[in-house]
């Protein structure tokens, strides 16, 4: 006669701890009382509410899109996906908002320079930037040995959670209030960092485009990035425009030192100095 209470207590010991453990929402699992975890996570959910000025009505889509795949897979018994397909979804949502808000409000560009904004805008460093700014990694969910090597703040963790944010307003909403809620977190970004729908943003985004653009304005001929092996694994490079060198700068990724080198040009406007071409 025992054996039956027995079990009970054990099943309902075993839930406490999976609802304490995971923070799973109360309406997820039926019939247990609500715990501290409970409570935690629906200050959570108050908190997203007041980000993103919208509030969710199914909890589960706005829980699993902070479910990260080491995490899942950890915990497959518990929880039906990871946020990649939320992100995947995200990710065009986005694109189509900022799409057109950009189309609106640089009415007179070509579509090259719209698709290069849409791209300094929509990029893994930026929406990584959106991350952090709106304090994502404190509800991201990584694995154990995610957690050890950093992911909860890594650039590419944070930039698909907050893509599968957007997904996950997507689907518990509509096109119209997520364009909205997109358009609101924006604003709220550029309140307190910077522009985000500005054609300055390119510079540091794509600086050396930027660059060939200002310099074929009274040049035939592009900038040339000249690139010399100082040591080991060290570089030194040169920006000659109109065959004379303006500016340089070493470090040991090429990549990164042409685009600090180009902002740095951009920023100064050494390039002015030769807006007109050797004789």
């Amino acid at each position: 006669m025992l054996l039956p209470p027995l079990l009970g207590a054990w099943y309902q010991l075993i839930l406490n701890y999976v609802r304490h453990f995971f923070k799973w929402p109360r309406d997820d699992l039926q019939g247990a009382a609500m715990t501290s975890a409970d409570l935690s996570w629906q200050d959570d959910l108050e908190k997203l509410a007041e980000i993103l000025g919208y509030s969710f009505h199914n909890n589960e889509l706005v829980q699993t899109a902070f479910i990260h795949t080491s995490y899942f897979h950890e915990n497959q018994n518990i929880f039906k996906s990871s946020n990649e397909r939320l992100e995947f979804l995200g990710d065009s949502v986005l694109s189509l908002v900022v799409s057109r808000k950009i189309y609106e409000k640089f009415s007179t560009e070509s579509e090259g320079k719209l698709s290069q904004l849409r791209s300094a805008i929509v990029n893994e460093n930026q929406l990584y930037q959106f991350a952090l700014f709106f304090n994502l990694q404190n509800y991201l969910k990584v694995g154990k040995g995610e957690e050890r090597s950093g992911g909860r703040m890594k650039v590419r963790n944070l930039s698909r959670c907050f893509e599968a944010l957007i997904g996950a307003v997507y689907l518990d909403s509509d096109y119209a209030t997520t364009e909205k809620v997109i358009l609101g977190l924006i604003d709220q970004y550029e309140k307190n960092q910077h522009s985000i729908f500005s054609l300055e943003l390119l510079e540091d985004f794509d600086p050396k485009t930027k660059l060939q653009e200002e310099v074929l304005k009274f040049s035939e001929t592009p900038p040339i990035y000249q690139s010399e092996q100082i040591g080991e694994s060290q570089y030194k490079i040169s920006i000659v425009i109109n065959e004379k060198v303006i500016d340089s700068m070493t470090g040991n990724s090429k990549k990164k030192i042409e685009k600090k080198l180009a902002q740095k040009v951009l920023k100064e406007k050494k390039y002015v100095s030769q807006s007109a071409s050797p004789q």
